[in-house]
């Protein structure tokens, strides 16, 4: 076989798999005309950037983003309001796969959730959550949520970021807002909840709770809501109740028998 043939069949190969594994060392964070940040996928990565303005478009794109197997790495860019109401489904799913999603707003009412399930990792970044629900965002087994600068999760529901055995990374932005409780007392608002099998830390961005707050940045109604509720067999027993501002760092992980472990 020609030798010149031969290293180009190979170097075909290794393009092949970076780009699959979205660490292609031969690419400088550049997608078509997009130039992204590197740091969201890792050096080199080669997302598939996307571009909608209405959650019709996004959601008919859906069914893509969360099965190729040629792109793991997404970007989508948001123009305007993503309005999601009950009977929408908006998750992004799959071990491996990565989702940096950015600009506009994701307006969520009517019970809906933006749910990140089976090992999907997805990266806030320069974007707001508004939320009216029970939860805001569902973090679910095996997967992550990073936010980072410029993004918020705000609202007047009851629970911002639910940690359901994933881990959620707060590299920036800010939570605020969540006014709700719930009726009962077992259940009295976690602006994060972390629920057994998860981890959550904070290196930067703040989440604003309660009384500390002015007005219309408050956490909860009348400050009896945790800022942070760490939850083992449906029953919260440990709990933080004040501000963590932006450069307070946070780590806490609780495993499946309700240990403990960080420091917050």
């Amino acid at each position: 076989m020609n030798k010149k043939y031969l290293i180009t069949i190979i170097l075909s190969v290794i393009f092949s798999i970076f780009l699959i594994s979205c660490e292609n060392p031969f690419m400088m964070g550049v997608a078509g005309d997009y130039v992204y940040n590197i740091e969201d996928f890792g050096r080199g990565a080669t997302p598939k950037v996307h571009y909608f303005s209405s959650f019709a478009s996004l959601s008919s794109e859906l069914d893509f983003i969360n099965s190729s197997s040629v792109f793991l790495c997404h970007v989508i860019n948001l123009s305007g309001d993503i309005v999601i109401g009950e009977t929408d489904s908006f998750n992004f799913t799959g071990l491996g796969r990565m989702i940096s999603i950015r600009g506009g707003r994701i307006i969520i009412s009517d019970d809906a959730t933006l749910e990140i399930e089976n090992g999907a990792t997805l990266i806030l970044r320069d974007i707001t959550i508004i939320s009216d629900t029970t939860k805001a965002v569902d973090v679910g087994m095996g997967s992550t949520l990073i936010m980072e600068a410029g993004s918020n999760i705000t609202g007047s529901g009851i629970v911002a970021v639910a940690v359901s055995g994933g881990t959620f990374i707060m590299n920036g932005g800010t939570i605020y807002n969540f006014r709700r409780i719930y009726e009962f007392a077992y259940e009295d608002g976690g602006i994060i909840t972390i629920n057994s099998g998860s981890h959550f830390s904070k290196n930067r961005g703040a989440i604003i709770y309660g009384r500390e707050a002015p007005p219309g940045l408050r956490n909860t109604v009348d400050g009896n809501g945790n800022i942070i509720s760490v939850i083992h067999n449906n029953l919260p027993f440990r709990a933080r109740n004040t501000t963590v501002g932006e450069r307070e760092t946070l780590s806490i992980t609780i495993d499946n028998n309700g240990n403990i472990t960080g420091n917050w």
